[in-house]
């Protein structure tokens, strides 16, 4: 499966059950660089991807 449908499908699944828009995006952000990293496609990351999703990590440990 390609990430950006992973992405894609984690982002809409969130924004539909949790009816924020801006956890669907900071997870389907998390899950897209997680998934790239595992897949071994670190080229397609940029450091903005990188920044983003450790920024969106340090939110949800500490609120």
């Amino acid at each position: 499966m390609d990430a950006n449908a992973v992405l894609l499908a984690t982002a809409l699944a969130l924004i539909m059950v949790g009816f924020l828009m801006f956890e669907g995006i900071s997870i389907g952000c998390i899950s897209y660089v997680v998934i790239n990293l595992l897949c071994g496609k670190r080229d397609k990351l940029t450091p903005l991807m990188y920044i983003l999703a450790a920024l969106f990590v340090c939110k949800y440990i500490f609120l």
